[in-house]
């Protein structure tokens, strides 16, 4: 009996999420729950695991063998904007995403996201 494979995982759109595979909690993770905002050229904006800060992250490799690391962090919405301008981040859909985010990062633990549970079949990712 041949294994089941896995589905096919999508491309994440701006400001949205993989929904196609399980939530990880490590921040390096392509998978990683609290993602605000994909950007340009592997780029993406985070929300730091303990929700102290927000994380500007590149991918360390453009091929899957490669992480995501932190490249710069803020806790001010003003310094998070001024940063993605600086490292040319900023197009009409990141800027969006970032403008109704509250004016300081909250600093409150972030939510356990529940694994996806669509299809009992599947094998745990974790």
């Amino acid at each position: 009996m041949d294994k089941p494979t896995k589905p096919p995982r999508g491309t994440p759109k701006p400001g949205g999420k993989d929904i196609q595979s399980s939530s990880s909690q490590r921040e390096r993770d392509d998978n990683y729950a609290h993602v605000l905002v994909n950007c340009r050229d592997n780029w993406r904006v985070i929300i730091g695991r303990t929700g102290g800060q927000w994380i500007i992250q590149k991918r360390s490799s453009g091929t899957n063998t490669g992480v995501w690391l932190g490249k710069c962090h803020c806790t001010l919405r003003k310094t998070l904007i001024d940063s993605c301008s600086r490292l040319g981040l900023l197009c009409d859909d990141v800027l969006a995403v970032l403008l109704e985010l509250p004016d300081h990062v909250s600093g409150q633990p972030l939510p356990e996201t529940p694994q996806d549970t669509t299809n009992s079949d599947q094998e745990d990712q974790s």
